[in-house]
């Protein structure tokens, strides 16, 4: 007998433990103004927003869903998450985190950015992000992102003004803009980038970059130069996918297209880029 009372037990608290971890945590409009840890299942209806002087971490494994709401009807999306303070949202391999649409079929826009201004801290790792408007919108920022998988977006990033490392991203299948960035101190290094509208857009820019060892494949544009950028660009190491420079250019949107903006001077590796995209 007590041994059937310690099976039933057992079993009972064994069921209150799942029903706990597949539970979901929901947030409408919420302000974050202290250090806090997200974990397992998250659902934002709005907006959420980290206070300046605020930390989020969110734990691998971790499902974030945006519901849709356009309140203002412009087509997108409003859910945010806006980050004034730190986020460092580091998966694993085997345990990615994933910002995506709570719809249950997701387009682009669903939902409209992870927005950061003025934040100390920002590290996407292992993230795997779909379904939004403009994915990672930066000012005025320090960040690293690396090993992500951004895909099914508008854009894959805006950043302005800001100082960021992207590394050993795969960037795809984004209806807009695979990388877009603007006066911004910016290395993008080791990532594969392809069937996106546009692999790389510069819109302007003022600061040192470097966009080397990628490998730039299978975009409509593999690399375009936005209607005022008049300077010209110097790209070394990156694989355009193929060896052959004419080829490449056609691939390019640069004076030989607008003569009003730059130039854009590539020096291709002749072989695909080892280890672009995730480790």
């Amino acid at each position: 007998m007590r041994w059937f009372i310690f099976v039933f037990m057992f079993i009972a608290l064994s069921a209150c433990a799942q029903s706990r971890k597949i539970s979901r945590q929901s947030y409408s409009d919420l302000v974050i103004a202290e250090d806090t840890l997200w974990s397992g299942s998250i659902l934002i209806d709005g907006q959420v927003e980290v206070l300046h002087n605020a930390k989020l971490t969110i734990a691998p494994g971790t499902d974030i869903a945006f519901s849709y709401r356009d309140e203002n009807r412009d087509g997108l999306g409003d859910g945010t998450l806006i980050v004034k303070g730190e986020l460092v949202a580091v998966g694993s391999k085997q345990q990615p985190i994933r910002f995506r649409s709570a719809k249950e079929n997701p387009q682009p826009g669903d939902w409209l950015e992870i927005a950061v201004d003025f934040s100390k801290e920002v590290h996407l790792r292992y993230c795997e992000i779909r379904d939004s408007a403009y994915t990672l919108h930066a000012h005025f920022t320090n960040g690293l992102v690396e090993d992500c998988h951004i895909h099914h977006n508008i854009d894959g990033c805006r950043i302005g003004q800001a100082t960021m490392v992207l590394q050993h991203n795969l960037v795809e299948h984004n209806t807009g803009k695979g990388i877009n960035f603007r006066n911004s101190r910016v290395k993008v290094l080791n990532n594969l980038i392809r069937n996106n509208t546009a692999g790389i857009f510069l819109f302007e820019n003022d600061q040192p970059f470097e966009i080397s060892a990628n490998n730039i494949l299978d975009n409509q544009y593999q690399l375009r130069l936005g209607d005022f950028y008049v300077a010209d660009v110097d790209l070394h190491g990156n694989w355009w996918g193929t060896a052959d420079e004419v080829a490449i250019r056609k691939g390019i949107y640069d004076r030989q297209v607008d003569p009003e903006i730059g130039v854009v001077t590539i020096d291709p590796s002749p072989t695909p880029v080892n280890n672009a995209g995730p480790r």
